[in-house]
């Protein structure tokens, strides 16, 4: 109900679904300039053929000197960082781009590697990660306690 002598509140949905739409045309352009997900040939990945086991392992070798210690453990299995084991949702695309820009979530910030390493030694290191889909979960890798009769 208004009072007299007192002007109507403007609606501020108009603003919120203009922005909120800026905001999906900004991120379907940024999508345009990806290739397509499923293309992950060496051409589109810096020539590093992400299936290649010797990239894997030079990946492998990258990924626990760089970024085990502290944050994702050895093998993926996680510290203060998540685990990245047993992970398919974590497309090669969106991989590629947490290492090199990192992350900034309150409590759990990622620093970006831009810098540091070169598109090749990120595409290696995104390689490994990717291997880790089928690997079990951090909480198997534990060996079994023995059992009793």
């Amino acid at each position: 109900m208004r009072t007299a002598g007192k002007p109507a509140r403007p609606s501020r949905r108009p603003h919120t679904v203009a922005v909120a739409l800026a905001a999906a045309a900004a991120w379907a352009a940024s999508l345009a300039a990806w290739p397509l997900r499923a293309d992950l040939s060496p051409e589109h990945t810096a020539g590093v053929d992400l299936n290649d086991p010797a990239v894997v392992k030079e990946g492998g070798e990258s990924f626990n000197g760089l970024c085990a210690g502290y944050c994702h453990g050895t093998a993926g299995t996680a510290k203060r960082g998540p685990a990245l084991r047993n992970r398919p949702e974590l497309d090669a695309y969106t991989l590629y781009s947490t290492i090199v820009n990192g992350r900034r979530r309150s409590g759990n910030p990622m620093p970006g590697w831009k810098d540091l390493l070169s598109d090749e030694e990120i595409w290696t290191i995104v390689a490994y990660i990717i291997s880790l889909r089928d690997a079990p979960p951090a909480y198997d890798d534990a060996p079994a306690a023995p059992e009793t009769e």
